[in-house]
């Protein structure tokens, strides 16, 4: 019970600073008018109506704009280095002899920039906290786990909508696998 308090609230700590700081892109795979996601406008117009009903003075707002853009800067190019990371163990697992020392390798880069992701949100979390008062922090968590609950149950009720929509008795389209002669 105690390691699942300490992961909800961990996610939460997480979602605060993925919504801050995390790229545009990341939000949503659907590209809109500039190359972001279609939902990015709608978050940041989220996140700023959050940060206003906050009451921030005007120094607290410098310092997360700050703590904005230093937090974007770093994490592209740890999204740049996670994407091609993953691109690269696909390449290597679809060739017919995959090199298993390769493929340790490549997932060793992978968790070192997943565990400097999750370090960066964390560190952002607490620079945050150092910045608000322990009242805004605590409204600004309240909120954002109000906005969490209602993302989690969009994404419920679209999945429902999605399994209820597919044809019961089909199976989604697989690629043929080659007949075991035919592979020469």
């Amino acid at each position: 019970m105690k390691l699942r308090t300490l992961s909800i609230w961990m996610i939460s700590a997480l979602l605060l600073s993925a919504a801050e700081f995390a790229p545009a892109q990341d939000f949503c795979d659907e590209k809109g008018p500039g190359g972001y996601g279609k939902r990015h406008g709608k978050m940041k117009d989220d996140i700023e109506e959050i940060m206003r009903e906050l009451d921030l003075s005007d120094e607290q707002t410098a310092r997360l704009a700050e703590m904005r853009k230093q937090g974007q800067e770093q994490k592209q190019a740890l999204y740049e280095k996670k994407r091609e990371l993953h691109k690269q163990i696909k390449n290597e697992l679809d060739k017919p002899e995959s090199d298993q020392t390769a493929l340790n390798t490549l997932a060793d880069e992978l968790a070192s920039v997943q565990k400097q992701l999750i370090t960066d949100r964390i560190n952002s979390v607490l620079e945050m906290k150092k910045v608000l008062t322990p009242e805004q922090y605590a409204a600004l968590k309240y909120k954002m786990d109000v906005k969490h609950e209602a993302r989690k149950e969009l994404r419920k009720m679209r999945h429902e909508r999605r399994r209820h929509m597919a044809p019961p008795d089909e199976e989604p389209d697989a690629p043929e696998a080659p007949e075991p002669g035919d592979m020469e």
